[in-house]
């Protein structure tokens, strides 16, 4: 109760809106604004933070990082009542979304000439997906009792929603086990002849010299080497074994 009497006593000594009702307020007229905002961010905002979906292209919002929190609360009852539909966030109130930015800009001119506020503080987002709200009832109720319940030992820590959350999914690890692959070497023909290289000097094909004919195989494949009078061999994977590309085949396979 002490809480809200604060809150009502903000309300109540609001200067910076007075021009709305050009009367002087009375206490009772003080006294029942304020009752009207606690009212008015418990149903649209509620008790605790939550998000809330922009389904058009344009947001109209109004920055409130440098304003007091009970200016801007009125502010959200005010733009209330001529049919705004508003959302309290910890950094801006936003007034709706829009279709076009003609008609966010036109509601934004309204809003600055009705209320005789700012208008560098108005901002027109585009394409923002969703807001997270920061209800003023939280704020002041919720968070205290909670470090109320820290201070008492009942809980340990409780994380709070502050801006648009970045959403980490754990990625599944497959069920099916990841197939490699490799290159092997194919005989065209049943034999090819096979060579070796001399003084590992695979740039000069005079040092190229042939082993033998050999029976067709899997030999792993490691490269393909071009010398320099343009004859091609390809090598056996980790040996001094060599066969003419004009011989063979490279396939890939499953290991």
């Amino acid at each position: 109760m002490k809480k809200i009497f604060l809150f009502l006593t903000l309300i109540f000594s609001i200067n910076a809106f007075a021009f709305y009702e050009p009367n002087d307020k009375s206490f009772k007229d003080g006294f029942e604004a304020g009752l009207q905002a606690i009212a008015l961010q418990g149903k649209i905002d509620g008790f605790q933070p939550k998000k809330i979906v922009i389904e058009k292209e344009f947001l109209l919002t109004f920055d409130i990082k440098k304003i007091p929190l009970s200016e801007a609360l009125f502010l959200q009852l005010l733009a209330n009542r001529e049919g705004f539909e508003t959302h309290l966030s910890e950094d801006f109130i936003s007034f709706g979304s829009f279709d076009r930015e003609i008609d966010a800009k036109d509601k934004m001119n309204y809003l600055s000439n009705k209320f005789q506020i700012n208008l560098k503080k108005f901002k027109i987002y585009k394409n923002k997906k969703e807001i997270i709200t920061y209800p003023f009832l939280f704020q002041k109720f919720y968070l205290d009792l909670l470090n109320q319940a820290k201070k008492d030992g009942l809980i340990v820590e409780v994380k709070i929603i502050k801006q648009n959350p970045t959403i980490k999914t754990k990625k599944e690890k497959s069920q099916t086990k990841k197939i490699k692959k490799e290159k092997i070497i194919v005989f065209k023909n049943l034999k090819a002849m096979s060579y070796s290289n001399i003084g590992d000097d695979e740039k000069n094909s005079k040092k190229f010299v042939e082993n033998g004919l050999l029976e067709s195989k899997d030999f792993q494949y490691e490269k393909t080497i071009t010398t320099n009078t343009n004859e091609k061999f390809v090598k056996v994977l980790n040996k001094n074994l060599y066969f003419s590309l004009s011989d063979v085949n490279i396939k890939e396979v499953s290991k």
